[in-house]
């Protein structure tokens, strides 16, 4: 909850690699998680959904950007976990399974 991306090898923390307010946009939220799910979409680059702000992050992983996706329709909070296939972005929560394209 630091807003923070840590690269992990052989099960320890090697490094920040990107720190960033646009990570930690959960104050005042009925989901202070911040940051809960990642999944890498194109080599140096990632997806980010941020619960409890109710957001979808892009980081780039080169240049340590992150910036809020924006998102045409539905309700991204509170999303567990993401999978990207086939160009489509699925989120999931603990009660649904949402596809943004």
């Amino acid at each position: 909850m630091n807003g923070r991306i840590f690269k992990v090898e052989n099960g320890a923390m090697e490094e920040v690699v990107i720190s960033d307010p646009t990570l930690l946009d959960w104050v005042d939220s009925a989901f202070p998680f911040g940051i809960n799910g990642l999944v890498v979409y194109e080599e140096g680059k990632l997806i980010a959904s941020n619960s409890g702000a109710g957001t979808i992050v892009h980081v780039d992983l080169v240049t340590g950007e992150a910036t809020n996706v924006e998102i045409i329709e539905g309700d991204v909070g509170g999303a567990d976990g993401l999978l990207f296939s086939k160009g489509r972005l699925y989120l999931i929560t603990g009660t649904a399974i949402d596809v943004l394209e």
